[in-house]
């Protein structure tokens, strides 16, 4: 019902394939099928030709943020969805309710590479600035299911670079709009449970199901480490940085064995942290889910 809804569309490139760039403004983000969205649905749609690989994605370069599929994706704000005094009469339950509509989600959805280079390049003199991912670039509080990234050749990044996704992250009251804040402090201030708190915790995670990423046929690097000063540099062969999120392949596991996240991957190298799957992966703080809420204060 709220934001928008993409169902069923394809982008497929010129023979030789095609590029996507965003380079020179103040926020350069840039994504194979959508460059930033919030408050957005996608399903059944792709990027890239499967039965004509040549006219496919070969390169989504951006100074800031870059993605195979989507460069950045970022919840709405819950205050869209109708007013906050009506909201604040709701009950835990129903509030939920509310929080999931606002968030971004994806089905269904796959890319299909041409040798695909994904890059961020970044600035030297912000060191929290440049992510990328083989699919998505920037993530908080995504949902995205049965959407695969194939014929990935490189992925990188001075802040954040994956395979799959750059950063995944959980839903933030303290980086929401004012009205945002006050309705997710809303929804903390009427938890009685520890029940109640874990539902608001996990409908504010990431989650990503049945997807991955698959190298070309001479593999795929990642690498988070471009020679800035004072830089970080999480790089992973699906996740750069993951906090509070849930990644769950089973559903492409072959004769009961695991499910694959990645496939073909060559290198891994960050300048901070480097791993076959994740960078780094951390749980997230309760302050970031509400500034305000002296939840845990009030549980025990």
């Amino acid at each position: 019902i709220f934001g928008s809804h993409i169902d069923d569309s394809s982008v497929t490139g010129v023979p030789g394939g095609y590029t996507v760039l965003s380079k020179g403004g103040q926020e350069q983000i840039a994504g194979g099928f959508i460059g930033y969205a919030n408050l957005a649905r996608m399903s059944g749609c792709s990027a890239g030709d499967a039965k004509n690989q040549e006219n496919s994605l070969k390169l989504v370069e951006s100074g800031g943020t870059a993605g195979g599929f989507a460069g950045r994706l970022m919840p709405g704000d819950v205050a869209q969805t109708g007013s906050i005094k009506l909201l604040g009469l709701l009950n835990v339950t129903q509030l939920l309710s509310v929080m999931d509509v606002a968030y971004p989600r994806i089905s269904d959805s796959s890319i299909e590479g041409n040798n695909l280079v994904v890059t961020a390049s970044g600035k030297n003199d912000d060191v929290a600035l440049g992510d990328a991912g083989g699919y998505i670039g920037n993530g908080k509080a995504v949902m995205v299911k049965n959407s695969d990234v194939t014929n990935v050749k490189e992925v990188t990044a001075p802040y954040h670079a994956g395979g799959y996704i750059g950063i995944m992250r959980s839903g933030s009251a303290a980086e929401a709009g004012d009205a945002t804040g006050d309705l997710l402090n809303s929804v903390l201030g009427k938890i009685l449970s520890l029940k109640e708190l874990a539902s608001v915790l996990q409908a504010a995670s990431s989650k990503i199901t049945n997807c991955k990423v698959a190298g070309t046929a001479d593999g795929l690097t990642v690498t988070a480490d471009n020679g800035f000063e004072n830089a970080e540099g999480y790089a992973g062969g699906f996740v750069g940085e993951m906090q509070s999120g849930h990644v769950d392949n089973s559903a492409n596991a072959v004769d009961s064995g695991k499910g694959t996240a990645v496939e073909n991957l060559l290198k891994v190298e960050g300048l901070r942290y480097a791993g076959g799957f994740g960078g780094l992966v951390k749980a997230g703080a309760v302050a970031e889910i509400g500034s305000k809420s002296s939840i845990l204060t009030k549980l025990v």
